[in-house]
């Protein structure tokens, strides 16, 4: 793929603020993710969620550059994203809300985190199915609404919160991720499980 680096054109391995116009030019933390990963130069990788790809461009350019460099290990975490999830979906959606609960007060927030937290634990239930309660599209609007709305909450307490949302997102997403790949205990382990006395 034409990544839009050129011969003899090194890629700044430092993350600024904004829409370059090719790597050589400096890159934001998405734009250095569509390099890394032999993409089309840009701000909207394929390789990464587009609901943590929305997130990570915001705080990319809310912080300042100290902040913004540690960044960058984040990356692989994030460069994963191979197919629509209903699970992921939710699950950077909850992660947002999580942090956001912890640093607001607000009634409204632990509502959204509670009906997140059920549209999850429905979607893990389904793993493999169709999810049929909520259309894509409808999932990614939820999603940008939430990043934004989470973000405005960590802007308000600095940006080590800014920092802390995106870390929590990708934790969140990461995790739902390793849970996917688990493989779900036999009938008979379970049953071995539930048969085994309880020390007290």
């Amino acid at each position: 793929m034409d990544n839009g680096i050129g011969a003899g054109r090194p890629v700044r391995m430092e993350l600024s603020v904004g829409d370059h116009p090719s790597p050589a030019g400096g890159t934001c933390l998405m734009e250095l993710a569509s390099v890394i990963a032999g993409e089309s130069f840009g701000a909207h990788p394929q390789c990464v969620h587009p609901g943590l790809a929305a997130l990570a461009r915001l705080v990319n350019d809310h912080v300042g550059y100290h902040a913004r460099q540690r960044l960058i290990p984040l990356l692989p975490l994030m460069m994963t994203y191979e197919r629509s999830d209903p699970v992921l979906d939710w699950a950077v959606i909850v992660g947002c809300l999580q942090t956001a609960a912890e640093m607001s007060d607000s009634s409204a927030v632990g509502r959204q985190l509670a009906r997140n937290e059920r549209r999850l634990a429905r979607a893990e239930a389904r793993a493999g199915a169709r999810d049929f309660a909520l259309s894509g599209a409808r999932r990614r609007a939820i999603g940008l609404s939430v990043t934004l709305e989470t973000s405005w909450i960590a802007l308000g307490h600095g940006e080590d919160a800014l920092v802390e949302l995106l870390i929590n997102a990708v934790a969140a997403y990461t995790g739902a991720q390793l849970r996917a790949q688990l493989p779900a205990p036999s009938p008979d382990i379970v049953a071995d499980a539930a048969a085994e006395p309880v020390l007290r």
